[in-house]
């Protein structure tokens, strides 16, 4: 009785936190739980007219997409985030417009302008996906992430009361980069001490910690954790099995692009489910819909994007572009899985895009899940940054370049480079696999 004593109240807390901010995110969450369960004509026009809406708002007020600056019906990108955030801004939005600042995976960061409107559908959205598992808001949650140290007073402040607001809604954030540095025991300590009922970071964060844990004969506390959810990166077989086997939890994954907000959410059935009340998305490649099989970028249009309208932006995201299917009872349409960045793909010599996913699996039984990352120079030379070593590192760098050659059908030699630890960017993401030949990506059409 205690315990749902204490969520009952958490929840309340964390839903007057959210109207204290300005953000409508229980009212939406209620709205979002029935609309989920609508047929898909229904939630196709829903789409099409928010759509319309935001489209004809964006070509009459903005300088941006009624202006010269931008073709008609053209693709948005990144650099146009960098270089005409303000034009893409309405003049007079309906609300306070705030300026975010996105690291992305890359480490390139972008700037974008967004209000509490969008803030509060990207937690509602949220909210939904986590209640097909079973929690509610108050339901205690461990977040994972980079945290950036307070630059003055103000920064100081608000800090503390994103402290304090935590404590009470019973949520937690840990330091990734404390947690992968020297404050990784401290980082487990108080993980324990908070008991969290799920828990929220990348896919390689969590893996990195698991394995440190392992190799000082330590596992970390599960008592009552119930379920891991994991965003920001692909999750690679090895990773699942490890994190499922160490925490013994069952694992989704959530997907989302800062700049356009929650895309989808991985069911208990496995399906990734759009966020269609709040997202529209395309497969594109060479400026056309990904033919069913091939490969293609995501491109997505934020439907509650009302401070800066963002339409038609080309994620990076790759998938392959075929019909899904879920056995679940939920209305919502489904989309491929990531298969990872552009910039993740490896290029063979025939020009075909091979996935990440093969290049860890075909390479990780030789040279160890986890230690090793990839990169493709525009030369097409290849090269591998490798932690491990010890008895017979020889015959694994030969075979290891064997199976790489093969995969990508080029006999160039492949450069083995020992280093202490992979690199991880910025934001504290890992790129296993990285090629400077995929980088621009698929949906623009090539010349």
């Amino acid at each position: 009785m205690r315990g749902r004593s204490h969520r009952w109240l958490n929840r309340i807390a964390a839903e007057t936190a959210e109207l204290a901010m300005g953000r409508r995110t229980a009212t939406l969450a209620v709205q979002l739980s029935r609309s989920q369960r609508l047929a898909a004509p229904r939630l196709q026009l829903l789409s099409q007219q928010k759509s319309l809406r935001l489209l004809r708002r964006a070509s009459t007020f903005t300088r941006f997409f009624h202006g010269p600056l931008r073709p008609e019906a053209e693709l948005t990108c990144r650099d146009d985030l960098q270089q005409f955030a303000a034009d893409m801004c309405l003049p007079v939005p309906p609300e306070r417009r705030m300026r975010c600042a996105s690291r992305g995976t890359t480490g390139e960061g972008v700037s974008f302008f967004w209000d509490r409107t969008r803030q509060a559908w990207d937690r509602a959205n949220r909210q939904r996906a986590h209640a097909w598992f079973g929690f509610q808001p108050g339901d205690r949650e461990l977040h994972i992430w980079p945290i950036d140290s307070p630059a003055g007073a103000s920064a100081h402040w608000r800090e503390r009361f994103r402290r304090l607001r935590d404590t009470v809604i019973g949520e937690r954030l840990l330091d990734a980069g404390q947690a992968l540095g020297d404050g990784w025991r401290e980082a487990i300590i108080e993980w324990e001490r908070f008991r969290p009922q799920r828990l929220t970071t990348y896919p390689s964060v969590l893996c990195e910690i698991i394995r440190r844990a392992e190799g000082c004969g330590l596992r970390l506390p599960t008592g009552a954790l119930c379920h891991v959810f994991l965003t920001g990166e692909v999750l690679f077989d090895w990773q699942r099995r490890l994190i499922q086997s160490h925490l013994r939890t069952p694992v989704s994954m959530m997907y989302g692009v800062q700049e356009v907000g929650a895309i989808a959410f991985e069911c208990p059935r496995g399906g990734w489910h759009l966020s269609a009340e709040s997202v529209s998305v395309e497969v594109l490649a060479d400026g056309r819909p990904a033919a069913t099989g091939a490969l293609g970028e995501i491109v997505a249009t934020g439907l509650e994007s009302r401070a800066m309208p963002v339409v038609r932006y080309c994620t990076g995201d790759i998938v392959h572009h075929a019909p899904q299917t879920c056995c679940c009872v939920l209305g919502l349409p489904k989309i491929p899985p990531v298969l990872g960045r552009a910039g993740d793909f490896l290029v063979a010599a025939d020009g075909t895009w091979i996935e990440p996913a093969a290049i860890v699996d075909a390479l990780g039984p030789l040279l160890g899940d986890g230690e090793f990352v990839v990169h493709q120079a525009p030369d097409r030379r290849l090269s591998i940054l490798w932690t491990g070593g010890g008895p017979h590192s020889r015959a694994r760098h030969s075979a290891a370049a064997d199976r790489l050659r093969a995969l990508v059908a080029d006999s160039q030699d492949v450069d083995f480079i020992r280093v202490g630890r992979l690199p991880r960017s910025e934001s504290m993401k890992l790129r296993y696999v990285t090629s400077a030949l995929s980088s621009g990506g698929l949906a623009r059409r090539r010349v």
